[in-house]
């Protein structure tokens, strides 16, 4: 691949995504979206573009951060108004097969062809809206209902309390999805494992599971996400979070989905030749930096080995409570290089480094020890090849922020350095 490589004839959501990250576009669209709403609560000014998210229909989806507040802007792969219908029939089948009213505050931007709304209404995550605006589940009544998590269409996460006092949350998917039925599948089978309850390394509790419904009820576990720990405690939170992925490894289980390395490949290709569009600037280091990880895949190769793989491992998705460490988050599951997930922790221990200007070594090694001695050894030119690989994904996707723009361009040199 040549990223240096323009796409001259660039396709209709490309331009309307730089069309709308120029200068102060986005503000004026969220301030209209907000009048038009009656958003009061949205502080316009300190609108921010966070994520980037690419659709498999060639549109885009920006996580726009303002204050407290999250909203989507969803950018037409298409006819704008087409886009508009196709949500507000889904919202009509919704709400009749939900038998309630349920919210969907949408602005359709002409000016700027694109759709804005609220975190925390979907029309494609069955039922999310209607358990946030009326505490109510199905037929389970409930005393409190918070957004934990949302990524529009595709998934949601909420933390509930049940009318019996009892905590617990439920992840909701787009319907259609088997995500659900497979994550369940997942966690049942570690539940049975080493990831038991009574273990100090552990995965969540299923409560409940439906059929008719994509989605599930879990326990909601206590604890902090080992990326948010600080002080002395913090390198045992890297411990057994590396004591957990390797237990992970070892086991003896295969999926039916895999992650190859040429799909890891063409997954940094996709981000790179965005990052190239959105940056010019950037094309002649992208174009090194996609070079040197092919290299660094590549050479090692003969070195790879298969296991059952998180394929999201980061800081984030490690619950540590005093002594105990809970793994969540089994959608990307599959077979695959044990070297990706340890790569992407500790790309991400890079990343944050770069965030908040503090030494991630320590931490690092504390987690690589544990992992070792719960697993087997990874060969460590396969481990930085897919550190490199993150460090380079992690570049494109955070850098349309301009809170972490500079942190995100350094993951760059970063990369190369390996």
């Amino acid at each position: 691949m040549n990223v240096a490589v323009r796409i001259r004839d660039r396709p209709l959501p490309l331009t309307r995504l730089l069309l709308l990250l120029e200068g102060r576009r986005l503000v004026q669209v969220i301030a209209r979206a907000a009048e038009k709403l009656n958003l009061n609560h949205i502080d316009v000014a300190r609108a921010c573009a966070q994520r980037l998210h690419m659709r498999g229909n060639g549109g885009f989806v920006i996580d726009v951060s303002c204050g407290n507040a999250l909203l989507f802007v969803e950018i037409a792969s298409g006819d704008l108004r087409e886009l508009d219908a196709t949500i507000t029939h889904r919202h009509e089948k919704q709400q009749n097969r939900l038998g309630q009213d349920v919210p969907l505050h949408t602005h359709v931007d002409e000016a700027a062809a694109c759709i804005v709304r609220l975190k925390g209404e979907d029309e494609l995550v069955d039922g999310l809206s209607a358990t946030l605006s009326q505490s109510r589940f199905g037929q389970v009544e409930l005393t409190q209902a918070e957004l934990l998590a949302h990524r529009l269409n595709r998934r949601a996460v909420i933390g509930v309390t049940k009318s019996n006092g009892t905590r617990a949350v439920i992840k909701a998917y787009k319907k259609g999805s088997q995500k659900a039925l497979n994550a369940v599948k997942l966690h049942e089978v570690l539940g049975h494992t080493a990831f038991n309850e009574r273990s100090h390394v552990r995965v969540p509790k299923i409560i409940a599971r439906y059929t008719d419904w994509p989605g599930y009820m879990m326990e909601r576990v206590r604890g902090t996400p080992v990326a948010d720990i600080t002080g002395a405690t913090r390198r045992d939170g890297m411990r057994l979070a590396g004591e957990a992925l390797g237990r992970l490894h070892r086991l003896p289980l295969r999926l039916e989905s895999q992650h190859k390395q040429i799909d890891e490949l063409n997954l940094l290709q996709s981000w790179m030749l965005l990052a190239c569009e959105l940056f010019p600037h950037r094309i002649q280091t992208l174009s090194k930096v996609f070079a040197h990880v092919s290299r660094l895949l590549e050479s090692s190769q003969i070195d790879a080995s298969e296991s059952i793989v998180h394929r999201d491992f980061h800081g984030a998705q490690v619950l540590v409570a005093p002594g105990v460490a809970t793994l969540i988050d089994f959608d990307t599951a599959c077979n695959g290089e044990p070297a990706q997930d340890i790569g992407n922790f500790l790309a991400h221990l890079d990343y944050s480094q770069e965030l908040n200007d503090a030494d991630s070594a320590s931490d690092a090694l504390a987690f690589i020890d544990a992992y070792n001695a719960a697993h087997t050894q990874i060969p460590v030119r396969r481990i930085q090849a897919h550190r490199a690989a993150t460090l380079a994904r992690l570049s494109c996707i955070h850098a349309i922020s301009t809170e972490s723009r500079k942190a995100a361009e350094a993951l760059t040199e970063r990369a190369l350095s390996l």
